[in-house]
């Protein structure tokens, strides 16, 4: 998992967090349980040994909109409804609704 949705867990797991950033993996990180293998990799390889500050959503909006671009971004590279139902803890229906609904014209991360 990269890109929206390890943001998204990253803010989740860890909001309003100083984080340390381990030089090795070690099979007790929560880093990596709450990020994946590849988002782990990516950050270690630019943070490794230092602690970074994860900021917390602003708004439960915000929150989901980044959500709901991850699930589409993650639907659209062939995920199916029922594996993100489980990866984001969301019903199949929610998803469907999700996934089928044009995104929001207020865009995350925009200035």
């Amino acid at each position: 998992m990269t890109g929206a949705a390890a943001i998204f867990r990253l803010m989740q797991a860890f909001g309003g967090l100083s984080i340390y950033v381990p030089e090795t993996r070690g099979p007790d990180s929560r880093l990596l349980a709450v990020v994946g293998e590849k988002a782990f990799t990516i950050i270690t390889y630019y943070f490794q040994g230092d602690r970074i500050y994860i900021p917390k959503f602003p708004t439960e909006k915000a929150m989901k909109a980044v959500r709901d671009q991850a699930i589409r971004s993650d639907r659209a590279d062939g995920a199916t409804v029922l594996s993100l139902a489980a990866k984001y803890g969301l019903s199949d229906r929610t998803i469907r609704k999700i996934t089928n609904s044009p995104p929001s014209k207020q865009t995350v991360g925009a200035a």
